[in-house]
């Protein structure tokens, strides 16, 4: 005995196929003005009606009946031009045919102009209705059937770009990908607006892993049609296999929102993306809609699986950071840097260096994270003494993680000794705020004042107001970094001879773990300007500063262990002579990190 779902898909192709065939000839008709003015009649049975006035010419129609009244409409030679069955014409050989007047001939161009919209007629009809046989085969999957369909239709009328355009998408369910591409291209070139071509030519290039390009498409479809829900899907596809995790996870959320089919898979991925982008605490919470979604079926199981990874990292997570350099260095012009670029001795010396950070997080409340930390640093040269330097700085910064925005506060009081004496006091609050441009490019605003307390000298008490831009273009496929910042600083000091201005452009490379090494190159240009005259040289200072910076690192042994090499050479050029000085120095290190 049938079952019911058997009986209703019978019921349904049976269904299909009437459909079709009623098609087909309501296709084969073809409205005319014609009246029931009736003025032969054929004497045979089965005669048969052509497209031409030739025995040659395609039949198109055929009288069954002998008896049948016909219209003639013209002559020619020996065939009738007529109407038959009210709305059908065609041509029928005169030796079947009593007419009840004697039609008379008509010219010849006239003759050629009916036959060529007979043909044109008879191939547009006969093209379309073998189209809806391959738009039907399509549907219900037969994917050859409906190939041979749309290669008739195409032969009959290959003017139609819909036939290209469904051809295309035939062979791309057939995984046919280089016919695929041709008879879409060939559908597009003949109509770039027909309905869904972009789609298709989108969802072929995914297919064909050409992401970046898909991808393009995708996004121009989204932006015509913000509610093109499977555009906004593959979109979100391409983004993530091109690692655009950002990106990505905001498409396979909307998505998610406009289909409830879509819904556990497009969360399944926004969580993975989220987690990608360093966001777990978002990621865990869309794995937890997923597993509590009765329609996710197997990703249940994938969810629970990241939800223990996310756990397991949190748990196991330190909060705190502790890093130290050990270094020997040789320097060719011993400065008083960072807090006094005007000390200087035109000797060069050997130094040994010694630096330690660490950084513990007091709160951890996503998107809310509060830390403090304090950095030690000490130079201790073999001969310039005077010179040794140390210097102490702690720092509390509060940052909010409002993904693409990043607002953050750092507070930082510092000391700085000079020969075991302490030289300067100072204090140091930045707000700051990032904006990530694109997944790949992240633009940083900060606004620095700097309170300068110079315990030897007051003159040179200062407010130093420094504001900056940085631009950060990431390539995580490439490890690379490029980044570029420019500085405004302006000085004023209590003494306002001391008072300034400096602009300062900084761009580099930093690469990540290329052959074992992380190496960053960078080079600085720096303009300092002064308000006013300096008494002591009767001009008002001007310099130029050229900084070049090469730093090389890798780890040795484990993976907290490393050495370090750093190159750097400063050119400073000035109007008054005495603060034209160059320097050089390079600098080998132990590092460890924990």
């Amino acid at each position: 005995m049938l079952s019911l779902n058997t009986i209703c898909r019978v019921t349904l192709n049976n269904f299909k196929r009437f459909i079709c065939i009623l098609i087909c000839i309501t296709l084969s008709f073809q409205p005319t003005s014609a009246k029931n003015t009736n003025n032969a009649i054929v004497h045979a049975t089965h005669v048969n009606v052509r497209i031409g006035p030739s025995i040659e010419a395609p039949v198109v129609g055929r009288i069954v009946k002998k008896g049948t009244p016909i219209e003639i409409i013209s002559k020619n030679n020996n065939w009738y031009y007529i109407h038959y069955d009210i709305l059908k014409k065609g041509w029928i050989l005169a030796d079947f045919v009593t007419p009840l007047f004697q039609p008379e001939e008509v010219e010849p161009e006239y003759i050629d102009k009916v036959i060529q919209a007979e043909k044109m007629q008879y191939k547009s009809i006969s093209g379309r209705a073998y189209f809806d046989l391959g738009v039907f085969a399509f549907e219900e999957g037969n994917y050859q059937n409906a190939i041979t369909n749309f290669e008739k239709a195409i032969q009959l009328n290959p003017d139609d770009p819909e036939f290209y355009h469904y051809m295309g998408k035939t062979y791309l369910e057939n995984q046919n990908y280089e016919l695929s591409e041709k008879y879409l291209s060939e559908a597009f070139n003949r109509n770039p607006l027909l309905s869904d071509i972009k789609k298709d030519r989108a969802i072929l290039l995914y297919r064909q892993e050409k992401y970046r390009l898909s991808a393009d498409l995708f996004l121009e479809i989204i932006r015509e049609n913000p509610s093109e829900i499977i555009s906004i899907y593959y979109a979100a596809n391409c983004l993530y296999k091109m690692q655009d995790y950002y990106q990505a996870g905001q498409l396979f959320q909307k998505s998610a929102k406009a289909s409830p089919s879509l819904k556990a898979n497009c969360m399944y991925y926004a969580g993975i993306c989220y987690t990608k982008t360093g966001l777990p605490h978002k990621g865990r919470q869309l794995f937890m809609q997923v597993q509590n979604n009765p329609k996710s079926g197997t990703l249940k199981e994938y969810a629970s699986k990241w939800l223990n990874a996310i756990d397991k990292k949190t748990l196991t997570r330190k909060p705190y950071f502790l890093f130290a350099q050990l270094g020997y260095q040789y320097d060719s012009n011993i400065r008083l840097e960072p807090i006094d670029e005007d000390l200087y001795t035109d000797e060069d010396d050997y130094c040994t260096s010694f630096l330690f950070s660490g950084n513990y997080t007091l709160a951890d409340a996503k998107p809310y994270q509060i830390s403090a930390g304090m950095v030690y640093f000490k130079y201790v040269y073999s001969e310039y003494t005077q010179y040794n330097m140390d210097g102490s700085m702690a720092h509390l910064n509060t940052k909010i993680d409002l993904l693409p925005v990043k607002i953050g506060l750092d507070l930082s009081p510092s000391v700085f000794w000079l020969d075991s004496k302490k030289y300067m006091e100072r204090f140091n609050v930045t707000p700051s705020f990032s904006y990530n441009l694109l997944p790949e490019l992240t633009v940083i605003v900060s606004f620095s004042n700097k309170y300068d307390n110079h315990l030897e000298n007051d003159d040179r008490n200062a407010v130093q107001t420094e504001n900056e831009l940085t631009l950060q273009y990431a390539m995580p496929k490439k490890h690379l970094i490029l980044f570029s910042t420019f500085r405004h600083t302006i000085m004023n000091a209590d003494n306002d001879i001391h008072d300034n201005d400096r602009i300062i452009s900084r761009a580099g490379i930093r690469m990540h773990e290329m052959w074992g090494f992380t190496t960053e190159l960078n080079g600085q240009y720096e303009q300092k300007k002064y308000d006013l005259l300096d008494p002591a040289y009767d001009a008002i200072r001007d310099d130029y500063k050229y900084m070049a910076t090469l730093n090389i690192q890798r780890s040795i042994i484990t993976p907290w262990l490393g050495i370090k090499t750093e190159l750097k050479y400063t050119k400073n050029s000035s109007n008054i002579n005495i603060y034209n000085y160059k320097r050089s120095s390079v600098t080998f290190s132990l590092t460890t990190r924990y």
